[in-house]
């Protein structure tokens, strides 16, 4: 089930981070992604089952005709079970609903960029060793074609 991410989902999405770091993200990334749950918790939402945070994902809004997908986390044990695709396809969702949004961007990884390549990103940039370690900047935008979503 996806819900809205709570304050009391902090603590659980922490460890989930944690949990994927460093083959991830890099340990230095926890507090952004800190901030980021305290800037945009409306469009922050958790991949529950029985009880257990299995992942977390969002959006938020770069300006009037761009949106933005953030800080997708899967407990490792749940890798390729579908949901990080159903997070994804919540947040694109949600940011569809407004047609003022032309496309969407995503700053991920080389290991991730295979994965948003599945719903159309296509990469605009990419920069080596910008998260630390060997994980680089994968810039991908998504651009919304309105016509063939209806």
């Amino acid at each position: 089930m996806i819900r809205s991410f709570t304050n009391a989902d902090r603590e659980s999405l922490v460890q989930l981070f944690r949990m994927n770091v460093p083959r991830y993200f890099d340990p230095a990334e926890e507090g952004d992604y800190i901030e980021y749950l305290d800037t945009h918790p409306d469009s922050y939402f958790v991949y529950e089952q029985a009880g257990q945070v299995w992942g977390a994902g969002g959006y938020h809004h770069l300006n009037k005709i761009q949106g933005v997908l953030s800080w997708f986390i899967i407990h490792p044990a749940k890798k390729g079970t579908g949901f990080g695709t159903v997070l994804v396809k919540h947040s694109l969702a949600k940011l569809a609903d407004n047609p003022d949004v032309q496309s969407v961007i995503v700053r991920t990884s080389q290991l991730v960029a295979p994965f948003f390549s599945r719903f159309g990103f296509k990469t605009r940039e990419i920069l080596p060793n910008y998260w630390g370690g060997d994980l680089d900047l994968y810039l991908m935008e998504l651009t919304f074609d309105y016509e063939k979503m209806s």
